[in-house]
């Protein structure tokens, strides 16, 4: 079985790589024959099926594994205007299945925040260039302790990664769109 993570609501109808990602990679589990879980969708639901799930893995002796699909904003700040209670939530799931002994990995969208210039001249910006990073480099740490495979979309992105990962596995995950022919361009 694997447990499908991700923190939004997975639509069929994606048309933008941030959201058609999501969509390919569960087609892909299910194409394989595996049994699929999802814990996905707003919070709400989240947690309501990660109840389900802690009932399933105690009674389920089936070889799991669980799979995750990052947001361009840490899981921590989608939690902080309604539950900031809860912000911790996702983080702690990981953490749990990985201290029961399954494997846990983790595609990992956007470092690129770090590269960014750290400008901050009206609240839109403190929060795209100061809270942002501050909150991924906070999801890096947690992830840092439960994760077995950091997935990144190219090889040289785990260079800009602010800290070691020493016991995880880094590896690339390309993009999930469809292959399709381009067009041949006429000589000139």
């Amino acid at each position: 079985m694997v447990i499908y993570h991700h923190p939004k609501r997975i639509s069929a109808e994606a048309a933008v790589g941030s959201a058609l990602r999501p969509v390919r990679m569960r087609e892909a589990f299910e194409r394989i024959g595996e049994e699929v879980f999802d814990v996905t969708g707003d919070g709400a639901t989240r947690i309501r099926k990660a109840r389900e799930l802690e009932r399933r893995i105690r009674t389920d002796g089936d070889e799991t594994v669980f799979y995750s699909e990052s947001v361009n904003v840490p899981p921590a700040l989608t939690w902080l205007r309604r539950q900031p209670w809860r912000m911790n939530f996702d983080y702690q799931l990981v953490q749990r299945l990985h201290d029961q002994g399954i494997p846990t990995g983790l595609f990992y969208r956007d470092i690129y925040w770090v590269l960014e210039e750290s400008k901050a001249v009206n609240l839109k910006a403190f929060i795209r260039h100061r809270l942002t990073p501050a909150f991924a480099r906070r999801e890096l740490r947690h992830y840092q302790r439960s994760l077995d495979i950091l997935f990144l979309p190219h090889r040289d992105m785990g260079k800009y990664v602010p800290f070691p990962f020493a016991n995880t596995e880094m590896r690339t995950l390309p993009p999930g769109g469809e292959p399709r022919d381009l067009p041949e361009q006429a000589s000139a």
